[in-house]
């Protein structure tokens, strides 16, 4: 492999990594504003919750950026900060409606959360890299996991018009968390 073509990979490396940095934040700025919209204290807790992890997931992505960045084949490179993408890859900033209900706002984050696991999935197995490789699937996991605990809470508010009681909130947050 030339170093032109070790300096291709990273670069196309890098734009995966900045595509999900982009669809991470967007996330992050969509469950923070899904906290402020509700008036339920459980849609509250696992919107910020959301959000939080989401955040966590954005430094992670940052941080694997940041080690490709620094490559000494890219010392000659413009490398600058992720763009905001708008590409039907990361869906740009979610739209919300108007006046949306919390059953809106839980079907929008299933939605994205259905995106983000696909193009995970879809770049975990291209990557040339192992360590993106294994991170885009550490990520694809906790997506699904998103979609679980989305798919759940919609269901128990379209059956009984509530949402799930805190301890049962907890329970799911505590056994994602482990």
């Amino acid at each position: 492999m030339t170093q032109d073509d070790v300096r291709e990979s990273i670069l196309d490396i890098i734009k995966t990594l900045d595509k999900a940095i982009s669809m991470e934040k967007h996330a992050r700025d969509f469950y923070a504003d899904a906290a402020r919209r509700t008036d339920s204290e459980q849609g509250k807790k696992m919107f910020n919750w959301l959000a939080q992890f989401e955040s966590g997931h954005k430094s992670r992505l940052e941080a694997k950026r940041n080690d490709f960045t620094a490559h000494s084949s890219l010392k000659d490179a413009d490398v600058s900060g992720p763009d905001e993408y708008d590409l039907s890859e990361t869906g740009g900033p979610i739209k919300v409606p108007e006046n949306p209900t919390d059953l809106d706002i839980l079907k929008i984050g299933l939605e994205n959360e259905m995106k983000a696991y696909s193009y995970y999935q879809r770049k975990m197995t291209h990557s040339a890299d192992d360590s993106v490789r294994h991170l885009l699937d550490t990520l694809a996991k906790d997506e699904e996991k998103h979609m679980k605990i989305l798919r759940d809470q919609i269901d128990h508010l379209e059956v009984n018009r509530m949402w799930t009681e805190m301890e049962e909130l907890d329970r799911q947050i505590r056994e994602f968390s482990q």
